[in-house]
């Protein structure tokens, strides 16, 4: 165990950077961390949303061989995180809002939130109406140039 004294204190951000290398080097702790933020950031997620969502950050082979254990095991991990941090992990079955969340956390982070309205602030009315006077066809070709 590391000593208190200011000679064995490691420089600022060192620590952290210890912590991100970790992180990324050890494939378990990354896609649990991934899972935690996801449920952080969103509410009303199922299984398959979430494994997608972290499939999409980590890769298709993250979760191994058995990716249902896997998963599995990470919900338990990541619940025991929440709950000794006082925060509840729950899953909701209504038709309409089915997924896990957080108990008292807002469906979406303010964040997440927040680059939501900025990206909708940037819409002008004159791209509105150009967009409906447009074909499916046009639409789709103008998305699809536009991603190119």
């Amino acid at each position: 165990m590391l000593s208190s004294t200011s000679k064995n204190k490691l420089p600022p951000g060192l620590a952290q950077q210890f912590i991100n290398q970790v992180t990324y080097e050890h494939k378990t702790i990354n896609r649990r961390l991934t899972l935690m933020r996801i449920l952080w950031g969103e509410s009303g997620l199922k299984k398959t949303d979430l494994q997608a969502r972290i499939k999409a950050s980590l890769g298709n082979n993250c979760f191994g061989k058995q990716p249902t254990l896997t998963f599995a095991r990470d919900m338990q991990f990541v619940r025991k995180v929440f709950s000794a941090a006082n925060i509840s992990l729950r899953y909701q079955r209504k038709k309409r809002s089915q997924g896990y969340y957080l108990e008292g956390r807002p469906t979406l982070d303010e964040t997440i939130v927040k680059k939501i309205e900025a990206a909708v602030g940037e819409i002008s009315s004159d791209q509105t109406a150009v967009q409906k006077e447009l074909s499916p066809a046009e639409r789709v070709w103008q998305g699809i140039t536009l991603s190119d």
